[in-house]
């Protein structure tokens, strides 16, 4: 897993640790 890149509501997420933070967040949330 070296990038993620998805679609978090309508916003591009691309990024390793930032993706996953906002992927822990948003599935929290």
């Amino acid at each position: 897993m070296a990038s993620i890149s998805m679609t978090v509501n309508g916003r591009a997420v691309v990024g390793t640790v930032e993706g996953r933070e906002l992927l822990s967040g948003f599935l929290r949330d």
